[in-house]
C-alpha cells in the first residue's frame, strides 16, 4: 500500500527509516476541524449563547471534552 501511494523510492526510504517499528500517522484535518469549531463558537455567542452552554454544545458535537473545546477556542496560532 506504502509504494502505491507515495512511490517505489520514498517507500523504500521509509523502510529504511522506520523499518521494524510502529509509527503513528495521525488522519489530520485537525486544523481545518479546530478553525470550524472556532467559526461555530463566535456564531454561538453572537445568537445570544453564553460560553459555557457553547462549549458544551461544541462539546457534544464534535465528541470531545469541554476542556479540550475551550483549549481550541482560546488557542492563539503563533
Amino acid at each position: 500500500m506504502l509504494v502505491s501511494i507515495a512511490g517505489p523510492e520514498v517507500a523504500r526510504r521509509i523502510m529504511q527509516a522506520f523499518g521494524g517499528e510502529a509509527v503513528y500517522i495521525p488522519r489530520g484535518g485537525r486544523a481545518e476541524r479546530d478553525e470550524a469549531i472556532k467559526y461555530e463558537f463566535r456564531s454561538l455567542l453572537s445568537g445570544g449563547s453564553t460560553s459555557m452552554s457553547s462549549y458544551r454544545q461544541l462539546a457534544k458535537e464534535h465528541g470531545l471534552s469541554t476542556r479540550r473545546i475551550m483549549a481550541i477556542v482560546n488557542h492563539r496560532a503563533g
